[in-house]
């Protein structure tokens, strides 16, 4: 897993997993040229710009089924240049951290790109067994080979695609619950605004603790002619929701606009036993690369995501989703290079 720092200056493009496969399928010698333009795009921005992946792109890959296509697929990311990005929970923390520092200093600036320096470094929770573990896999291919031999880990991984399907129904549940008691949307609206700043709320207060316990000396405010920590209370009550400080909350932001969205598509839907109920065990990791998509210049995901996305990127400065639109692979990688290097 060759990882690379951030190139500061250069822009930034996360595929979504099908890209990626549409890249592995342009290494075999029989590929056609819409993947090969693919794996050539995917290759000039690992090696001019910043190519970012997470951990939801090599569960995925896990997924496939076919050992022997994984290891081919692993060995075309060992071949590459990779910048690593956390996984969204420690996005949101690395958000709520920035607002809060920001605060104290007097000035919150944008969050910056969550990257990593390595992929391992994702992880912070190992302990030293496991810590050895991951060391010793020091390789995408061997990393996804000791996975995919893991019959636990697989039957978690698929427990996780079909959080998709009930997540899904519970939606439909809850909102057709709420029609039938008449409740409108806007007090939907206003009830999950409050569960969401409450969610926040308690974030923050966690890492402030955090922060006050670590005695920061650059975590300090003015009383009278002393410095000392913050009191939480008041920062507290200058926590935005992320929809009034989009920049400041992207993944939140983007989260949250996406969710909210597909739960009025769901609403929508007659009932349960419908197919587009039956076709929700990839949701759980769209919703994961949602990451990127609040970062990357360039972000790569499938129509229903860039649907639910609607001008959410561009409300944070960033171009549109770029999306195969009828097949046409060739003209995806034109977008992809045109964004990343035009």
């Amino acid at each position: 897993m060759p990882p690379i720092p951030f190139r500061p200056g250069a822009r930034t493009l996360y595929p979504d997993t099908s890209t990626l496969i549409y890249a592995f399928n342009g290494a075999a010698q029989a590929a056609d040229a819409g993947d090969r333009a693919i794996l050539f795009a995917l290759h000039e921005v690992a090696s001019k710009a910043n190519l970012c992946l997470s951990l939801p792109h090599l569960l995925e890959l896990q997924r496939v089924g076919d050992a022997k296509k994984v290891l081919a697929d692993a060995a075309v990311l060992d071949s590459i240049e990779i910048v690593w990005l956390v996984r969204q929970d420690i996005a949101e923390e690395l958000e709520v951290e920035n607002f809060l520092r920001g605060t104290v200093a007097g000035a919150v600036g944008r969050p910056r790109l969550p990257w990593v320096p390595s992929f391992l470094s994702q992880f912070r929770e190992l302990n030293p067994e496991a810590a050895a573990e991951y060391l010793a896999t020091n390789t995408i291919a061997a990393f996804l080979t000791a996975a995919v031999a893991d019959k636990q880990h697989m039957r978690r991984l698929e427990e996780m695609a079909a959080l998709g399907k009930s997540y899904s129904q519970r939606l439909f549940e809850d909102r057709n619950r709420a029609r039938l008691e008449k409740v409108s949307k806007a007090e939907i609206d206003a009830q999950l605004d409050r569960n969401l700043l409450a969610y926040i709320t308690e974030v923050a207060r966690r890492i402030h603790c955090r922060i006050i316990a670590a005695a920061d000396p650059n975590y300090l405010v003015r009383y009278g002619v002393l410095e000392g920590p913050p009191e939480f209370e008041a920062l507290r009550k200058l926590v935005p929701l992320p929809s009034d400080a989009p920049q400041l909350f992207p993944t939140f932001f983007l989260f949250h606009r996406v969710i909210r969205s597909f739960a009025e598509e769901i609403a929508r839907k007659a009932n349960i036993g419908t197919g587009f109920f039956h076709k929700r065990d990839g949701d759980f990791f769209d919703w994961s690369h949602l990451v990127g998509a609040a970062y990357a210049d360039a972000f790569c995901c499938d129509s229903l995501t860039a649907k639910h996305l609607g001008n959410a990127r561009t409300t944070l400065g960033l171009p549109e989703p770029l999306v195969l639109t009828k097949g046409d692979k060739g003209r995806l990688a034109d977008q992809i290079l045109s964004t990343v290097f035009g």
